[in-house]
This record gives structure tokens, sequence and C-alpha cells, in this order.
């Protein structure tokens, strides 16, 4: 079972190596074109294919998505000299579509099928989405490890779409799709642990930082633009996103907040959005990984710079279980000294409790070792009116149990769990025998369900 990040928890992880990426630009009408985009970290394959056509040009570059882009459109790609704030988990590969890849047993969708994804994801319908992409993952990548295109013209993506749409949940599920390696082991068949983290470093990247055409603005510029908080915030807890990417205008996302906003309370949505926007804090609990140690309370850090946890290689191995945030340095470390010497009662109002009826919060510690610091930590976010995500070992991710998202994994575990439960119950043989393997199956799912609930 996979445990906690340990350096990194907004993010799939962090590595600061100076890679150098070599877009080659084929035009459509060369004699050796076919469909790329070609990048390359060597810089010699790189010129062999370029001087393979007089009419193919090649350029540096130190991230990824910005040599894809010069590979796809050449001199029209826009110039961004920017800088990504997370840079990718390992060193990539040559992970792009090149001569003796494995192909994928996918066929691309169809325009008209690619237009009702897209009408999907802006009316919001949840299911629809994640079951389409997940019986074909080349609706949300095309050739070459790109993000498939939902709106010729524009050439919109799946996230540009959702945060149009201001949709956060759906935005969430294609950045936790597309960082899935399973689901591009699935898209390629290929169960090579390394090729599929390499290839979801990429996706993300590009998924978060590739602008749309015309207007050159990214999906954070879209979220920013339109008023969509909940999704500026998703998309800012990815320290691979690039928030300084300037638009046609040359303008960032912090720089157009809301001109495009509908709707009550615009100012306070615009404030709440500059906030995120700025250096972003997260305050987090840190366990012991054989649990020899105390819970703590960690200090505040910023998904730029993640704390470094295990110094002492003799020492036990800490681990980040929850965090709060994102907030501003300040509220962070305000945060941090009331979650440490919170008040001596707190109202957690649960159904199971009395309405106002105070619960001893130094009761709570000891009374709850495995969740009772987190309990008082998701009181305090709520009263701070920030974000909480605990790390939930049997779904394997960091997530607000009590939020949709949270909602929608619950669900769906409890579901698998229990048509397999079902299906233990219906391989008894006799009818006495299968009666008392389903009352043994119900006993266990209701045990299993207040084990789950037990820690909330």
């Amino acid at each position: 079972m996979h445990s906690p990040t340990n350096n990194s928890v907004i993010s799939n992880g962090i590595n600061c190596s100076n890679t150098i990426y070599y877009g080659v630009y084929v035009p459509i009408d060369a004699k050796d074109y076919s469909e790329g985009p070609y990048v390359f970290q060597d810089k010699v394959e790189a010129l062999k294919l370029a001087k393979r056509n007089k009419k193919a040009r090649f350029k540096a570059f130190q991230f990824y998505h910005e040599a894809a882009e010069f590979a796809m459109n050449g001199s029209e790609c826009p110039n961004n000299n920017h800088t990504i704030t997370g840079l990718f988990t390992s060193k990539l590969s040559e992970t792009t579509q090149t001569i003796g890849e494995k192909s994928s047993p996918f066929k691309g969708p169809k325009p008209q099928e690619l237009v009702e994804l897209r009408k999907a994801i802006e009316s919001g319908n949840y299911k629809f989405v994640k079951e389409t992409i997940w019986q074909n993952p080349r609706y949300l990548v095309s050739n070459g490890d790109t993000p498939s295109i939902l709106q010729e013209g524009p050439r919109y993506n799946a996230l540009h779409v959702a945060a149009k749409s201001k949709n956060a949940e759906i935005a969430e599920l294609i950045l936790s799709t597309i960082s899935n390696t399973e689901f591009i082991k699935l898209l390629y068949g290929d169960d090579n642990q390394q090729n599929a983290e390499d290839r979801t470093a990429v996706l993300l990247d590009l998924y978060l930082n590739t602008p749309n055409k015309g207007l050159n603005e990214t999906p954070l510029h879209f979220a920013a633009k339109h008023g969509a908080a909940e999704v500026v915030e998703l998309l800012v807890s990815y320290p691979q996103c690039d928030k300084s990417t300037r638009n046609k205008f040359h303008k960032s996302a912090a720089e157009i907040i809301c001109e495009r906003a509908d709707g009550n309370n615009i100012q306070a949505v615009k404030n709440k959005i500059q906030l995120l926007l700025q250096d972003s804090y997260y305050v987090p609990v840190l366990r012991a990984e054989d649990n020899s140690l105390p819970p703590t309370v960690g200090e505040p850090f910023s998904p730029t710079t993640p704390p470094v946890l295990n110094k002492d290689p003799l020492s036990p191995r800490l681990e980040i279980h929850a965090y709060a945030g994102p907030m501003d340095k300040k509220e962070a470390q305000e945060f941090r000294r009331v979650w440490k010497t919170p008040p001596r009662t707190l109202n957690f109002n649960s159904p199971s409790r009395k309405p106002n009826e105070n619960v001893s919060v130094t009761s709570l510690r000891y009374k709850d070792p495995d969740k009772g610091l987190e309990r008082i930590g998701k009181r305090l976010a709520k009263d701070y009116d920030v974000s909480w995500k605990e790390y939930w070992s049997f779904l394997g991710s960091f997530v607000d149990i009590t939020s949709d998202e949270g909602l929608h994994l619950l669900e769906n575990y409890f579901s698998k769990r229990f048509s397999a439960l079902n299906l233990s119950c219906n391989s008894e043989s006799s009818n006495v025998d299968l009666n008392l393997s389903k009352a043994g199956c119900i006993e266990s799912y209701i045990q299993f369900v207040f084990g789950v609930y037990g820690g909330l």
C-alpha cells in the first residue's frame, strides 16, 4: 500500500535538474513530415532530424512544454520567456512520439466525440467525463503525449474548458487522471513504471502551462479571468503551474482577475484569487512512518520550497499526513501557532453530538492518536476558511473526505468493496451457506464502514 508523500504534498515531486530540451519543427508541407511533436534531450539526435529536411528548424529550451510548442508551431509559437515553479519529478527521457515508439492500442476519438466530451465538461457531467476518459485515454492524450484538443480554432484542451466553465471538480478529475500512472499504462499497454512516471510529468506540465491559440492564455488565465476561485486554488496547488506566464497582451493571470466574472460578491472573489496568486503556504501534520513518535504540527511550507523532513537517517522517517492551506505566510504562521496551542475546548458540532457540545482538545489528542490532531486541524481550517486535505491510505491520495471529490472517491471505493463482498457471497453453494455468507458479508461491510468513519 502506498504511503503519504515524504517531501511533497501538493505535487508529484520536484527535481532541480538542468535538463535542456531541443524542439525540432518540421513544416506540414515538408517531405518527411509526420505528426509530432519532436522533442529531444540529445542535441545530436535533434540535429540529425533537422538535417533531413531543409525546412526544418530546431531550438533549445529549458522546459519541455516550450520545446513541444515550438516543435508543433514553429515561428507561430508565442515567445513566453517564463519559468516554472515546479520542475519534473525525475529526469525525463524522450517521451514524445518518435520513430520506433510503442503506439497506443486506442484510436483517436472522432471530432464529434471530442465535441461531446467538451459539452459534458461545460455542463458539469462528472460521471460521463470520468467514464469517457477511462474508456479511451485518447480523449485526453493525443499523439506525442500532448493534450487532446477539444475545440479547434482557439485550441482548447480539457483543462481550458473546465477552467472557463468554472468547474473545479472536473478540473481536479482531469489533473488527477493525467497524473495517474495507471492511466498512462492503460493508454500504452505498457507496465513500465518509470516510463509512466516520465509521461505523467510531461502531461501535467503541458496541461497546466500550454496556452491556447489567439489569446495565448493558460488554464490559470481562464480561471482568474472568469472568477473561478476554486479552480485557481486547484491549479496553483501544483508547483508546476507557472503563475508568471503572460498572454497576448503581456498580462499575467494576476492582472486579469475577474475581467469576465459575473454574479454577486465579485470583489470578494477577486480578493481571494489575488491571495491565491501570491506565494502560498501550507501547514502540515507530520507523523513517523513507524508511529514511534507522536504526531506534530510542522512548519509552514510553500510548494516551491517543500520541507526537508528527514535530515538524520537514523531518526524515524517523517511523512506529511494532512495539510491546511493555501494561506499567506503570516496567516500560516498564526494558524500553526493556534493549532499547536488550541483553545481548551472546540465546538465540533458533529452528528454524533448534541449541538454546541464542546470537546476537550487535550483529551481528543490522547483518545484519538490516529486522527485527533487532524480533527483539530480540520476544525481550525473551517474557522480560517481554508482548504483541508488528509491522506487516506485506502484511497491512496490526499483529499478532504467531506468534499465532493472525497465523496466521489469514497462512493466508488465502497461500491467496489461491496461488489467484491457480493461476489464472495454468491460463490457459496447451498442456500443456508449463502444466507450465512451474506450475513457475514454485511457484518464485515458494517465493520469496514465504521472502521473508516471512526477516524473522521
